[in-house]
């Protein structure tokens, strides 16, 4: 299901063979855009889909095949500097502070669009979307978790969403718009009730 917007798309795509030259550019780690939309006039999301735009070519069908099976293998382990090498290796911002648990599920279609910064814990089984597409709409949109930040086991991370510095998401949650830094949510969908006045500093061994 599609997301609430967090911020103003810079254009809706309409036309096919503008769009696809135009969602390359997007999928690029240094595109400054949040956003990419496509609508067609077609109600059937079948029609509007261009998670399989790689697969025109057969090179393109190989490489994406290769970095969808690739990303899937290492998901499931425990080694969390794997996931991170692989993901950075198709474009993902990963900081090598950041730790991702096992069974975490990154969407692995577009992973350029994904930034995990320093000190983040992504927890058991936690899964992130980078795109969306329902009726005539198909919209994909970078996923940023600050400094510091917690994502509990199982949390779902819309896409488009950004998690700000040490803010704390609770197990289970759906976290469908930005969530401030500093600040704790919990739910489906996930609601800001609590924040921390000040950062939180780890205290030294006795």
């Amino acid at each position: 299901m599609s997301n609430e917007q967090t911020s103003l798309p810079p254009s809706v795509w309409t036309n096919l063979s503008l769009a696809k030259p135009a969602f390359r550019k997007f999928l690029h780690p240094d595109c400054p855009d949040r956003w990419f939309v496509y609508e067609q006039s077609s109600p059937f999301p079948v029609d509007n889909c261009l998670c399989w735009w790689e697969y025109t070519s057969l090179a393109g069908a190989f490489r994406a095949s290769i970095r969808w099976t690739l990303l899937n293998a290492v998901f499931a382990q425990p080694f969390s500097f794997l996931k991170r090498i692989l993901l950075k290796m198709y474009g993902a911002k990963i900081h090598p502070r950041a730790y991702l648990s096992p069974q975490v599920f990154i969407d692995p279609l577009f992973p350029s669009l994904l930034t995990i910064e320093e000190g983040v814990l992504l927890g058991l089984g936690a899964r992130i979307a980078l795109h969306e597409h329902a009726g005539n709409r198909f919209r994909a949109g970078r996923v940023t978790i600050g400094r510091g930040a917690t994502i509990g086991a199982d949390a779902r991370i819309a896409c488009g969403v950004h998690i700000g510095a040490e803010a704390r998401i609770g197990l289970g949650s759906v976290v469908l718009r930005d969530i401030p830094e500093r600040t704790i949510a919990i739910g489906n969908p996930a609601r800001v009730i609590g924040h921390f006045d000040r950062p939180v500093v780890a205290r030294s061994s006795p």
